[in-house]
C-alpha cells in the first residue's frame, strides 16, 4: 500500500464514527471492509494509533465534514433485508 492508502484510512477513522468503532474493535476487519491491505510496517504504525487522541480530534470536527452515523454495516444489513423481502 501507499502513503495515500494510510492517509485515506486515517482520514476515515477520524471522519466516520461507525468506521472508527469498527477499527477500534478490529483494524483488520475495518481494512477488509474498506478494501485495504497494508504492509507489515504500515500495519504496525496504524495499530499504534492512540484511539483517545483520535476520538478527541474527531469530536472537534465540524459535523458537516463527518459522515452520517448510519453505519455501513447497517447499510449492508438493510440491503440484504431489502433483497430478501
Amino acid at each position: 500500500m501507499s502513503q495515500e492508502s494510510v492517509e485515506r484510512f486515517l482520514g476515515r477513522i477520524i471522519t466516520d464514527d461507525d468506521f472508527r468503532r469498527m477499527a477500534m474493535g478490529s483494524i483488520k476487519l475495518a481494512m477488509a471492509d474498506y478494501g485495504l491491505s497494508f504492509t507489515d510496517e504500515e500495519m504496525s504504525a496504524v495499530m499504534a494509533v492512540d484511539w483517545d487522541i483520535i476520538e478527541l480530534v474527531s469530536g472537534d470536527l465540524d459535523k458537516t465534514i463527518k459522515r452520517s452515523s448510519y453505519s455501513s454495516v447497517n447499510y449492508r444489513h438493510a440491503k440484504v433485508v431489502g433483497a430478501l423481502s
